[in-house]
């Protein structure tokens, strides 16, 4: 699955990060960083805007519990990768 970031809060790191799985709910999951302990968001896009957060393009039926509470994630020039996933977030032009 590939879906674009609709938009990128100003408290998400401009650099590559590693991050894990922190927490799972329909509609967002919460990456904990591996640097500095900082929680992440990404939601829906139906979802309002976060500061932390990162509104992804997902279709109306997606759902974030696909994914399991430790589960690694990478963010790798520009594009976001969970490891035990095909999906990956576009985050250039968020």
């Amino acid at each position: 699955m590939y879906f674009k970031a609709n938009s990128i809060g100003y408290a998400v790191p401009h650099t590559d990060f590693d991050a894990t799985v922190h927490s799972v709910f329909r509609s967002s999951v919460n990456l904990r960083l591996n640097r500095g302990n900082k929680l992440l968001t990404l939601v829906a896009s139906s979802e309002a805007d976060l500061p932390q957060g990162i509104r992804v393009d997902t279709p109306d039926d997606f759902s974030f519990e696909i994914f399991r509470t430790g589960e690694p994630v990478t963010c790798w020039d520009n594009v976001l990768r969970f490891a035990s996933s095909a999906l990956t977030i576009d985050l250039c032009g968020a």
